[in-house]
């Protein structure tokens, strides 16, 4: 255990030296017009000890669902024990309601960076290659983290359309604001293509050219029809990307990517038809949505 002030040498904390000075200098303000505010704090003590993290093992059981999951996400060394958890009881839930036609509902809960996306998005594309319920809708709190989320979605929709293994082919759409209302007006939405060079801006393709930078994707158009595509040929038409409301609204796609203020509209005339053919939410980062 170490001890410091206002007067300690903090060259001798290695690790956090900046944080252990803003700590001790954070000051008590309650009103903007006061003079020399007292420090929260004159001395803190201070420890360092690696930290226990939790590890991947092995998955040992033998339900199809987890090995999917497992497969589809990668895990060589095996999920983490809670996320194989959470596909099964998400799992058994989705049952449930199915067969007594009643809603559930679940709460995941784990530390930041630690996979908790792969908890409800294993489940989510479990019931697409299988061919089980209708439409799911994923709220987010912030239009950054949908874009990162819908990024990641793709490469795993490209997954699952080009492997052997299943006959299916994932469509995935976005709602908020930069959403044009008709699929001719996608090109030409300059808060989703640049105009210049066509290339898409909400997210980059998977893959990397030979600086290791992300290739982009570039939207090319014609006819009544466009398409993501990237240098290395991972391409995306518009029935598997719907980028317009009238598509949303239509033919909903298996997977919808939308804000928190998008939803309310959704559910407002003339989207009912959207809203009817969802069977399941998610909120992402639920902490986050003020009000919730």
């Amino acid at each position: 255990m170490k001890f410091a002030d206002r007067n300690s040498d903090l060259s001798r904390f290695t690790a956090v030296p900046e944080i252990i000075e803003a700590m001790l200098h954070n000051e008590r303000v309650v009103d903007e017009d006061q003079t020399n505010p007292p420090y929260v704090t004159d001395a803190l003590k201070y420890t360092n000890r690696p930290k226990k993290r939790r590890k991947p093992q092995p998955y040992q059981g033998d339900e199809t669902h987890v090995e999917r999951s497992i497969d589809l996400f990668g895990f060589d060394e095996g999920p983490m024990p809670f996320q194989v958890e959470s596909w099964q009881t998400l799992r058994e839930l989705d049952t449930q309601r199915s067969e007594a036609t009643g809603s559930q509902a679940a709460l995941v809960t784990a530390p930041t960076g630690i996979g908790k996306t792969e908890c409800f998005l294993g489940p989510i594309l479990d019931r697409i290659i299988e061919g089980r319920g209708e439409s799911t809708i994923l709220v987010y709190p912030r239009r950054s983290l949908l874009q990162d989320q819908f990024g990641r979605l793709l490469k795993h929709l490209h997954d699952i359309k080009t492997s052997d293994a299943y006959d299916v082919t994932p469509s995935v759409g976005l709602r908020f604001s930069d959403i044009p209302l008709r699929k001719a007006q996608v090109p030409s939405r300059s808060g989703l293509v640049n105009q210049h060079n066509s290339v898409f801006k909400l997210t980059k393709c998977w893959c990397e050219d030979d600086d290791g930078e992300q290739n982009p994707f570039f939207l090319n158009s014609g006819d009544g029809w466009y398409q993501l595509r990237c240098p290395n040929d991972h391409k995306f038409g518009h029935q598997q990307v719907v980028l317009h409301r009238n598509g949303l609204r239509d033919t909903p796609p298996d997977i919808i990517l939308t804000t928190l203020e998008s939803l309310e509209l959704m559910a407002l005339k003339p989207n009912y038809q959207t809203i009817d053919q969802i069977d399941t939410i998610v909120l992402d980062e639920v902490h986050l949505l003020n009000g919730t």
